[in-house]
């Protein structure tokens, strides 16, 4: 074998072990991609019921006292960060530190390493930083850890506001989408927040209920924001593997069918150098 032929030899292993490093990773992700959408309805469904309590029970505090004009103070703002934990995601990190702009540079609390790695390299450090979850079962207690950090933050600065930025899936009739949003963790009043006609009979003071229900809140969108990150961070990294998968079987092919024109090349120089030997050999026997 030529040096050729062991070049095309060593390239066509080489591509073809790279695919079937695609082809497993392409298999881990759809796993746990799966085992993430069994628990996102959950999630959502349990979001959505919490909001509407905590509509129901402010509606049943008196007006707040409006504010004294002046002029207003500078909005402190902290801002939770939700990426990828490793590569081949098609870029969603990169999307996500583009999504936040000018609020890398200021109070940040980070999910995900690649995340952080990317951030470092535009000049952001985090306050606070945590691996993203492996597996969608560890999403409740990442979202704790956050919880705990966030109530870190607060007690050590008052803060305006708490933006959650990061990607979540979305479900259309075209299937499931990537998007990257942004998230206001301050409760907003809905427009159904009114005072229920018939008042309900609360165990509890409306204010201290409000508490009790802002904790569970807070909770489940930080888990809800880190299991839809996970969950997102499968999809990418499943449809780049699936790309890499296409890519590596057409480059297989134009491989093999370079090997087999090399093949047919040699075999007709050693039909040819053969026939030459046989002419002289009858050449001379004459």
């Amino acid at each position: 074998m030529d040096a050729s032929a062991q070049d095309l030899h060593h390239r066509l292993g080489t591509v073809t072990a790279f695919g079937d490093l695609a082809n497993a990773m392409r298999g881990v992700a759809a796993a746990r991609l799966q085992q993430a959408r069994t628990l996102i309805a959950g999630i959502d469904d349990y979001t959505r019921t919490v909001t509407a309590a905590m509509g129901q029970a402010r509606a049943l505090l008196p007006p707040a006292p409006a504010r004294a004009p002046g002029a207003a103070a500078p909005r402190v703002t902290l801002t939770v960060l939700i990426g990828a934990e490793q590569g081949f995601n098609g870029g969603l990190s990169e999307r996500v530190l583009d999504a936040a702009g000018e609020a890398t540079g200021g109070r940040v609390l980070m999910v995900g390493s690649q995340l952080r790695r990317l951030a470092h390299a535009r000049g952001c450090t985090p306050q606070w930083f945590a691996p993203m979850v492996a597996h969608a079962d560890a999403a409740s207690t990442l979202g704790d850890r956050l919880h705990t950090a966030l109530a870190r933050a607060l007690a050590s600065e008052p803060l305006d506001a708490v933006e959650i930025i990061g990607s979540e899936l979305a479900v259309s009739n075209e299937g499931e989408n990537l998007l990257i949003r942004r998230r206001n963790l301050t409760p907003q009043p809905a427009p159904d927040d009114r005072p229920p006609t018939k008042a309900p009979r609360l165990n509890v003071e409306p204010a201290r209920l409000i508490d009790d229900l802002l904790v569970e809140y807070v909770a489940a969108q930080l888990t809800r924001a880190v299991l839809h990150g996970h969950a997102a961070e499968q999809l990418a990294r499943l449809r780049t593997m699936a790309a890499a998968s296409e890519n590596v079987q057409r480059m297989v092919q134009g491989l093999r069918a370079e090997e087999r024109q090399w093949r047919q090349e040699a075999i007709t120089g050693e039909v040819i150098e053969l026939a030459a030997a046989l002419s002289g050999s009858a050449k001379e026997g004459r």
